[in-house]
């Protein structure tokens, strides 16, 4: 792991970092996810899949996880939620996204499984599952931010990682996107409530030294 990755995955490790990204990107800058909301999860995805030569672990790190409590009048949501840290553009991003909220969610399954079968407690088609209608997924959000100035021209779903040409395909193809990031696109910084806005200004800026140093002269002790 590089000097930047490092930096950036100790930066947004904070809680009121990781709430600030998180608040701006799922609620617009709405400080709905406080810091003492979130709870760090192991960043270890496990996977257990079977083969005609057995089963082989499959194992996936994240840069950052957490667990998230959300509490409103309609009751309390539960999210885990992951950031990755990009400072150069990964092609495969969306692939790699997408495997690790699948291990997430398979683990997630594979626990109800194991209680199940401590229990005891499924018959017939749910024993089978090992799964019963009255058990819930947490949902898995990533997030993906791109630490750099310009634009992100790599995929942003799977569906643009294909070659069809017969399009009307695509429909029975589920796909997947990444909650991305990228400096060069925010036009209001004020909608982050920490440090966590200046910086991402100073990325936008960092190419272009006439806006980096106008910048630093209105954001002195912001940084």
């Amino acid at each position: 792991m590089g000097k930047r990755n490092v930096v950036t995955k100790k930066y947004m490790a904070m809680n009121d970092k990781f709430a600030d990204l998180c608040n701006y990107v799922l609620f617009d800058g709405e400080q709905v996810i406080h810091p003492e909301d979130l709870v760090e999860k192991d960043v270890t995805e496990l996977g257990i899949p079977f083969t005609e030569k057995g089963s082989q672990t499959i194992e996936k790190i994240r840069d950052l996880l957490k667990s998230c409590t959300i509490k409103s009048a309609d009751g309390v949501t539960y999210l885990i939620i992951g950031v990755e840290n990009q400072t150069d553009i990964h092609y495969a991003m969306v692939v790699r996204g997408m495997v690790q909220d699948s291990l997430n969610y398979a683990a997630q399954v594979e626990a109800f499984a194991r209680k199940h079968r401590k229990e005891k407690d499924l018959l017939g088609e749910e024993f089978l599952s090992g799964f019963s209608k009255e058990d819930k997924l947490i949902p898995v959000v990533t997030i993906v931010v791109y630490w750099n100035a310009g634009a992100w021209d790599g995929p942003r779903s799977l569906h643009e990682m294909f070659d069809v040409k017969k399009k009307e395909v695509l429909k029975f193809i589920p796909d997947y996107w990444i909650n991305l990031v990228v400096p060069e696109e925010i036009d209001d910084f004020e909608k982050f409530a920490t440090q966590l806005g200046p910086v991402l200004e100073y990325c936008q800026c960092s190419a272009d030294k006439a806006k980096l140093r106008e910048l630093k002269n209105s954001k002195k002790g912001s940084f």
